[in-house]
């Protein structure tokens, strides 16, 4: 028996969210689907928005419209799968968990029926590039020791963590693209690669997070002290999904 639980959802939508673009979904006859599915009403659980954020692969910010309930109503799901198509663990690595998203994808279209188009908006951005005396990165093709805290991960991968109140990204071997798409969840906003960085580099920071809805000064600092790097506000265009209709599941 499988769960939807927040544990899975929120460490996959820290960590890999952007990484695949919109346009590369699967069509509707590709799609695995949970067999058989049993949806309730909970305390805990998912709503709507945030299982179309893992399903479609998004951030809460790109999630536009819909009905109050599809971001406050939470529901609790539960489903036989087959092995291969287990959730992701909870220590991640940076692609894409396309088996298990395609199956969400499939409960909200079945069951919540869910109906949705692609646009693109301009929206606030960050770019993400070197700041006044340069990166303070490991270049880990050629400094090869491992800095402390990272020998768990494999190389090419990485992952959010929360402890404490504290934040953190730990990466081995990861390019400045993906690091833009790590700091896109706790931003809250797109952030562009602009560093003109191309190896491969370990990441390992931390930072106190501010209060929710307030603008992320402490990881802003934290980016510009500890990796040598400075996001810059702009607007940019940025693909969002658009929910066009969404029912309440009938309860099982």
């Amino acid at each position: 028996m499988r769960h939807l639980t927040g544990k899975v959802v929120l460490v996959v939508l820290a960590m890999s969210l952007a990484l695949m673009p919109l346009a590369s979904q699967t069509s509707p006859e590709q799609k695995p689907s949970f067999e058989p599915v049993t949806i309730k009403r909970a305390a805990y659980g998912q709503s709507v928005k945030k299982l179309i954020g893992y399903g479609y692969q998004v951030h809460d910010f790109q999630i536009v419209g819909g009905p109050d309930w599809a971001g406050t109503d939470l529901w609790d799901i539960q489903s036989k799968t087959d092995e291969g198509n287990a959730p992701p663990p909870p220590i991640a690595d940076l692609t894409p968990p396309g088996p298990f998203a395609l199956m969400v994808q499939s409960i909200l279209q079945e069951h919540f029926q869910l109906k949705i188009h692609r646009e693109v908006r301009e929206l606030p951005v960050y770019e993400l590039v070197v700041a006044q005396g340069g990166p303070k990165l490991a270049d880990d093709q050629i400094d090869t020791r491992v800095p402390d805290g990272l020998y768990d991960l494999k190389r090419g991968t990485g992952r959010i963590w929360n402890s404490r109140g504290a934040m953190g990204v730990e990466a081995r071997a990861i390019p400045m693209d993906w690091l833009a798409n790590i700091l896109t969840h706790p931003t809250g906003r797109t952030v562009i690669d602009k560093t003109g960085l191309h190896g491969l580099y370990d990441v390992d920071m931390e930072w106190m997070p501010d209060a929710q809805g307030a603008p992320a000064t402490s990881l802003i600092r934290a980016i510009e002290e500890q990796l040598g790097l400075r996001l810059e506000s702009t607007t940019g265009p940025v693909e969002v999904i658009v929910i066009d209709h969404v029912e309440r599941p009938s309860e099982n």
